[in-house]
């Protein structure tokens, strides 16, 4: 069994140590930002980039980096557009072929959905920026998944008040 375990970890060595960083070349240029939010979405081999802060101020631009070609695209979109943010939670659901959106931080705090249909390229507001019953408190910088067996979002933490208090909910 000893024999079998040092076999094991040698080989998980080697694994681990073969992973490495490697900078990739893009062409096209996207706006230097921080804090956005981003998703891979698997049919398209691409990462769309949502938001974020540039030396503009807050955004709410969506960016294609397509991984077959490396070249970036601003991606035109239609519908109600989420209002500028940043450190807001993007996340995938392949089954709807639509990106989700909660949270953030621009000129306030949000609790909002919204999602992003790739099928039209349309976002819609699913539920609303506010304090009501049974939605969380206002947020940036959380912690989100969704779950597509229940189809709903699960977060935990973030901050509220501007930063002010650390939230330790689910």
């Amino acid at each position: 069994m000893r024999f079998l375990c040092t076999i094991f970890s040698l080989f998980l060595l080697q694994i681990l140590s073969a992973q490495t960083w490697t900078a990739l070349d893009t062409n096209g240029e996207t706006p230097a930002r921080a804090n956005a939010s981003m998703i891979y979405h698997p049919a398209e081999n691409a990462l769309f980039v949502f938001g974020g802060r540039t030396s503009a101020g807050f955004q709410n631009d969506l960016w294609k980096l397509d991984l077959w070609t490396n070249t970036w695209s601003e991606v035109e979109v239609m519908g109600d557009i989420p209002v500028v943010r940043h450190t807001q939670n993007a996340l995938f659901d392949e089954e709807s072929n639509q990106m989700l959106v909660f949270s953030g931080q621009g000129s306030g705090l949000y609790n909002d959905v919204w999602t992003l249909d790739f099928n039209t390229l349309t976002w819609t507001e699913r539920s609303p920026n506010g304090n009501g019953v049974g939605l969380p408190q206002k947020r940036y910088g959380t912690i989100t998944v969704f779950d597509p067996n229940a189809h709903r979002l699960v977060t935990f933490g973030g901050f509220g008040n501007a930063g002010t208090a650390r939230q330790d909910d689910t």
